[in-house]
């Protein structure tokens, strides 16, 4: 789909990089920044429309829009807009390459004082997300599960995992999901991003089925004190178990019937 999308060149497409103020002095030094990386195009494409155009992600930080790179190809790009609160993308790109090198985030291509440059997860954010099978909602639920084990091995608190709904994206091709946004993530030495993700997960009604809150309570009771890896592994284990349980009664239920 992406190569019958027109790209744009960035420096005609400032309506939608600096959205909502194209005609900032910002602006011009985010285009002039993009440009120095070797960043040439921008792709209007996603799930938010702002400005006449289409783009990835928008919130109180910054733009999300997927653009190309000489040296990267297709990427997605997170830049400062105009009206951003924050004045740097430094400490946030830190903290995204620190959880990139476990695979945790996207891989990270380029980062600056304006901008972070990753690897586009085409997907929907978890939030949209409709598994196609009770074993694929396992698998990601599994994959989350770890993803915020190894924050925690590392002494990264995300800061928004309690509400994950656009803080995790899945990839269509392979259902692993990627945690995202580190605007509020901060180094501490007990981060309990585990328990976060569980709790944000049973608010979420894909994974509602998955998530027994009274018999993993006392699980997230021992990890908030010890992030031990025999926790995570239990933890898995009972969540596994609840989110394969439906499509085996089921079957259970459909052989009984021949």
């Amino acid at each position: 789909m992406l190569d019958r999308l027109d790209a744009m060149v960035l420096s005609n497409a400032r309506s939608l990089v600096c959205y909502p103020n194209p005609s900032s002095p910002l602006c011009s030094k985010i285009i002039k920044e993009l440009e120095s990386r070797g960043i040439s195009h921008v792709i209007s494409y996603g799930g938010f429309k702002i400005g006449g155009h289409s783009i990835l992600g928008h919130g109180w930080a910054g733009n999300v829009f997927l653009a190309v790179s000489e040296k990267h190809g297709l990427l997605a790009v997170k830049s400062l807009h105009p009206k951003s609160r924050r004045r740097s993308m430094l400490k946030e790109a830190l903290m995204w390459l620190a959880a990139s090198r476990l695979h945790v985030a996207p891989q990270l291509f380029e980062a600056s004082r304006y901008f972070i440059a990753y690897k586009p997860i085409l997907g929907p954010r978890l939030a949209d997300y409709r598994p196609r099978t009770q074993q694929e909602k396992a698998y990601t639920a599994a994959r989350l599960l770890t993803k915020a084990h190894l924050l925690d091995t590392i002494g990264v608190r995300h800061g928004e995992l309690s509400r994950p709904h656009a803080q995790v994206l899945i990839d269509s091709c392979s259902s692993e999901p990627y945690i995202i946004d580190y605007d509020s993530a901060t180094l501490h030495t007990k981060p309990s991003n585990l328990p976060k993700i569980i709790g944000g997960l049973a608010r979420i009604k894909a994974f509602r089925d998955c998530i027994d809150t009274i018999q993993v309570r006392p699980l997230l009771s021992h990890y908030k004190k010890r992030h031990e890896t025999n926790i995570l592994i239990e933890l898995k284990s009972i969540i596994l178990r609840k989110c394969l349980r439906p499509r085996q009664l089921f079957n259970q239920a459909s052989k009984q019937s021949q």
